[in-house]
């Protein structure tokens, strides 16, 4: 479970640094192979965390949410096995 939990941390860690330097995912195949799949898997769960954020904002904190969601699952999944 927490390998699980470790991936998709990466996985919106990924997507999200790509997110802010454009035209690189574009330029490459396999960083749009990437994106793709990193976004199928991460989309489901940012989209709730997207609606419940206000709107407005330059910058989209959803990942940075998401990734905090994440850190607390993986916390509670060492301290439930430990």
């Amino acid at each position: 479970m927490s390998a699980a939990l470790s991936v998709l941390f990466w996985l919106v860690f990924v997507q999200a640094i790509l997110s802010w330097i454009p035209g690189v995912v574009s330029g490459s195949a396999w960083l749009m192979a990437l994106d793709r799949a990193a976004g199928r898997i991460t989309e489901p769960l940012l989209l709730p965390i997207r609606r419940r954020l206000p709107g407005g904002a330059a910058v989209d904190f959803s990942p940075f949410v998401l990734l905090l969601l994440i850190q607390a699952a993986r916390w509670a999944v060492v301290r439930l096995i430990a």
